[in-house]
């Protein structure tokens, strides 16, 4: 069994302190630099993303939510704008 100290955990904290959204690739980097193992991330094949894309958007349930959460919402594009909405519903407002 592997521990990890208060130090890694605390290290790892700081690298995204202050920071409301981050990539995973660095996420995932920061996590092998800190922790000196590779991430616990399974990554899909390219034939698997395809297959399930594929299996998406030909389901038509999957396409009539689009479309209706596209009629029924502005859709919102700046991640500034995105992140506030978040924290406001975790605020309760």
């Amino acid at each position: 069994m592997q521990f990890v100290t208060q130090e890694q955990i605390d290290q790892f904290y700081i690298k995204f302190e202050g920071k409301d959204i981050v990539e995973l690739n660095e996420m995932l980097e920061v996590f092998r630099e800190v922790f000196d193992h590779p991430a616990p991330v399974k990554m899909m094949s390219e034939d698997k993303k395809r297959r399930m894309t594929h299996s998406l958007f030909t389901n038509p349930l999957v396409m009539n939510d689009l479309r209706e959460a596209a009629e029924d919402n502005k859709l919102i594009y700046n991640e500034e704008d995105i992140m506030r909405i978040v924290h406001e519903v975790q605020d309760g407002r």
